[in-house]
Parts: structure tokens; sequence; C-alpha cells
């Protein structure tokens, strides 16, 4: 039958279909309508829609000239695929039939279709009807269905089909929690794409690897795949799919992060990985990510030193992680065992043999954080853990390196810019004092208030460990680059010093001590240091004791 061209034919037509659909139809009809439907303007017909019910009826009887219709029927028309999921037509029984097919698949033209169907519910299809219709399918159990149809396609070899119901499960994945036996399924038909060609093995990974990272991106987990088989996984990714292989590593961090998830169980054959030069980059700094998180304690970090020096010695994983050549931003967040793991011996291993290594990597990190924050948020937790474990002799060898840490503009570089100014007190004022301090006077926006705290014990710090005439020759213009900004810092954190709650009561206390100690320095009360010792007295006199320390008030280490 031809497919009709004017309004009167496709009405009539439409209308005739309905009738014998209402009476007794036939296979021959279904086809007939099926035609009809590879019509746009048919497919938006009301009469279309009103032929469903009685489609769907018919589908366990007529399954592939059934599902032919709705194929066509959801074809590029979010309003019929939305109908489709919706309360409005009585498909409860269709469903349940059809996500039968697809549990235990015994005719596989019906299945191909059936995974047709469903993939007209995520091919150019609009917001929110995509989210709508792929929820509504995850609700009714399309999640399960397709993914006993993955597991059968992959036992029994027929590799080629995979990919259409692993695209339907990356989409399920982001709207729905996707079962630890379904997550098993999809990485075991996901390590098959090794014996796809090209261009299906790369469809199938992007897939597989979106679904993954989909269903281990939640705060618990009981079973999957072994943290083995995600290294497998990652390592048959070619490197130019970078966006793959962030999914994958991602979903390794995801896993080592769980609570209940036994990192301990890994140790030996995450050192195996991280100390393995020829290890994929990325597979390594998964690795050296897990054996960070077995740590969440000062006792577990002497047990997971003890348990490595059994495997390894303490310098080889030190210096093959510091040395290890990265060459995607994501894969810094290896840092983070170097975080968890630092002790006085790993920072003076850093300091002593890998600080060219480590400033290629603080470079790398410095020039990227404006685009990768979270990233940059990671590394400079471990600069801070590695500051604060360093002798005080190992610092001025390091100052290409603090210099690099001082150049970032980066919020997340904030707290540990004042950290290292305050470690490098410990040392003759330099250059880098000057422009470490000038960190420390800005309050723009909302500031956190234990970064406040930190900004106003690094200012004390500066005060009582060098007298004027030394701070003075670091700054070009010591009034105005150091005495004008303390004096307008000042005058920005004492009204939130004066509200009536502890945070502000700990500001409170911290401001008068700074303000005693700048009071203290002031070689002249004339000029800028006229108004710093006028705000000064200010602050001392609207509190009623004189003498408090910084000692008197708990701020939050690093």
């Amino acid at each position: 039958m031809q497919i009709p061209c004017d309004s009167t034919n496709m009405s009539d037509s439409l209308q005739q279909i309905l009738t014998e659909l209402e009476a007794q139809a036939s296979a021959a009809t279904l086809t007939e309508l099926g035609t009809l439907l590879r019509n746009e303007d048919v497919r938006a017909h009301p009469t279309a829609k009103k032929c469903i019910p009685h489609v769907l009826d018919l589908a366990s009887k007529e399954p592939l000239e059934a599902l032919r219709v709705l194929v066509n029927f959801t074809a590029d028309n979010d309003d019929n695929r939305v109908y489709m999921v919706s309360n409005d037509v009585s498909a409860a029984e269709f469903w349940t039939w059809l996500f039968s097919q697809l549990h235990c698949p015994k005719d596989q033209d019906v299945c191909l279709r059936a995974i047709l169907l469903l993939s007209q519910f995520v091919h150019n299809i609009q917001e929110p009807a995509k989210t709508t219709v792929v929820s509504a399918l995850a609700e009714k159990g399309a999640g399960d269905a397709i993914a006993c149809y993955l597991r059968e396609l992959e036992q029994s070899g027929r590799l080629d089909d995979l990919v259409q119901p692993m695209e339907l499960l990356s989409e399920i994945s982001a709207v729905s929690t996707i079962s630890s036996d379904n997550l098993q399924w999809i990485t075991d038909a996901a390590a098959r794409a090794q014996e796809l060609d090209s261009e299906e093995r790369s469809e199938l990974l992007d897939f597989a690897s979106q679904a993954i990272f989909n269903a281990t991106n939640v705060d618990t987990r009981l079973g999957g795949p072994s943290t083995s088989q995600l290294y497998e996984l990652l390592t048959q990714v070619s490197g130019e799919s970078t966006h793959v292989k962030r999914r994958l590593f991602s979903a390794c961090g995801n896993m080592s992060s769980y609570a209940n998830h036994d990192n301990w169980a890994e140790v030996e054959l995450n050192v195996h990985v991280l100390v393995d030069d020829k290890a994929d980059p990325y597979v390594a700094a998964a690795a050296a990510i897990a054996l960070g998180n077995c740590v969440d304690s000062k006792e577990k970090q002497e047990v997971l030193w003890r348990k490595l020096e059994q495997m390894e010695k303490p310098d080889v994983i030190v210096d093959t992680l510091a040395q290890r050549s990265f060459g995607d931003l994501v894969q810094y967040q290896a840092f983070h065992f170097f975080s968890n793991a630092m002790t006085p011996a790993v920072a003076s291993r850093l300091a002593e043999q890998n600080a060219g290594a480590l400033l290629r990597a603080t470079k790398v990190v410095v020039d990227n954080c404006n685009y990768y924050k979270e990233i940059a948020a990671v590394y400079f937790k471990f600069m801070r853990r590695f500051i604060g474990a360093l002798d005080k002799t190992q610092l001025e060898p390091l100052l290409d390196l603090w210099a690099l840490v001082e150049s970032c503009d980066d919020a997340s570089c904030a707290e540990t810019q004042l950290l290292l100014l305050q470690a490098l007190c410990h040392i003759p004022p330099t250059p880098l004092h000057a422009k470490l301090v000038a960190h420390a006077f800005p309050l723009e926006g909302n500031v956190d208030a234990r970064l406040v705290l930190e900004k106003i014990k690094t200012l004390a710090c500066v005060l009582h460990t060098y007298d004027m005439s030394q701070l003075s020759g670091c700054f070009g213009d010591f009034e105005h680059d150091f005495v004008a900004p303390l004096s307008g810092f000042l005058g920005q954190v004492q009204p939130s010093a004066r509200a009536e709650h502890s945070a502000a009561r700990a500001l409170a206390n911290n401001t008068k001590f700074l303000a005693a100690s700048a009071l203290k320095s002031a070689p002249s009360r004339s000029g800028p240091w006229g108004e710093l010792c006028a705000r000064c007295e200010q602050i001392l006199h609207k509190n009623e004791s004189k003498s408090e320390s910084l000692t008197n008030t708990s701020i939050p280490s690093s």
C-alpha cells in the first residue's frame, strides 16, 4: 500500500485500520499500519494514537508486526514516546511481555526488534521527554531485562549485537541504579570488545564506560566487577579514547572510595601496578588512589607502610609515583596517595630525590587549575601535607617549587599559599615572602571563616617572626604593599568579629592578637603606620582583655 500523501486519504486509511483493529485484526492490518506510520504526518495524527492500545494487545500474538508498528509510531516523535510510557495507555501487560522476551530470549528476531523499539526512546529525543521516558522504562524493569539479554549475547558469542543493548544500559544507568549483577554483566560484555572490529569496539567501550561510571557513582555497593577486572579493561582501551579511559578511571576511584570496599585486600595488586614502569598511567593512578584510601587515621597509615615495606622498598614506591609521566590531568589525582601516606620520611624523599619531578607536576597543575579545579584541589591538599611534613632545613632548596605554588591564582591553592608562608617564616625573608603575604590580604566575596582564621594566623606569624626592618627589604614599597593592606584587612575583619557566635568569638580573639602584634611591630605612629596603629587600638579597645593569643583558640590545621 502506498503511504498516503493528503490528509483526507490519511484520515480515511487510519480510520479503516482502527475499525479493523477494533473488530478482529490480522497481521496484514498491522503491516499496513506499520507502513503508514513511516510518514511523520501519520505518526502525529490523533487516530494513529487511538490504534496503539489495540496493537499492544496483539503484541504477544503477532510480535514482529506489532513491534514494527510501535517502532515506526515512536520514530522521531517525542509525544508518542511519552504516550507509550504514560498512564494514558494500558501498556502494563505489554511491557511485562516485552521484557520477558529479553529475560528469557528464545526468538532472536523478536529480541532484536524489542531492542530496536527501546532504542527509539533514546535516539533523537529532546529533554525533558528523554528523562521522562528513560526513567519510566527503568521503573518498569528495562534495566534488568536488557542486562539479561546482554549477558545472553555475550555468553552465546553474538558479540555483533552487543552495542545497542549497551547503549540503552548507558542511558538507563544515568537515571536509575544498576544492580551489582547487571554491572558485572556489563563489564563482562565490555571485556569482549577486543573481538569486534574497530568501529563497533569503540562504540561498545564508549557506552560500557558510561554505564560502568554511572553504576559506580553511588555511595556504596556490594558485588560487581573486581578491581583487577576494571584495570584490565582500562588497559585494553586505546590511548586515543581519552573519554573512555577517564570514565573507567573514575569508576575505579568510585569503587575504592566505598566505605564497604576492602582496599586492604588489594594492597598487593595495587603495589604491583604502582611500581610497574610499564603499567598504563590511568591504572597506576587508580592504584595509587586505592592505596591512599586504605588510610583514614594515623594508625592505619602506620599499618599501611608496614605492609608496603614487606612488598617493596618505600623509596621505590615514592620515586616511582613521583616520577611517573602522566599525560592526562586527571591522573594527577594519584597524589592522593601521598596526601594520606605522608610522613617526614616520605616528605624528605620527595624533597631530596624528586624535586624536579614535583616541579614538573606542580607546573602542569598550576597551568591548568582553572580548567581542572577538582584535580587542583586534590593536588594542593597533597602539597599542604608535604609542606607540613618537611623539615625546616629542606624548605629553602625548594624555592623554585614554592614560587610555582605562589603563582597559582585559583582558590583551591589559597590555603596552601598561607601554610607555605607560615613554613617559610623559618628562613630569612625573600621576595617570595612578599608575594605570599599579598595572598593573605584579600577578603573578596564569601570567604570561608576557616580561611579567614588561617589568614590572620599567617599574618600574625609573619609579624612575630620578622622585625619590620627585615621584612621591608622584601617589598618594593613597604608601606603601600604591606602596611596599608594590613590596615585594610583588619578593617574588613573587625565587623565580623563582633557577632555573637562561636566562630565570631574565635575570629575576634585572633583579630585582637593580630592587632596587638601589628601595634607592637610598628616603628612609628605617622603616615600609614598611624592609620594602622589607630585601627589596632580601636580593635583592642573594643575587647575586654588585651592578653589573648592565638593559642587560646583552636584553629584547624591542614
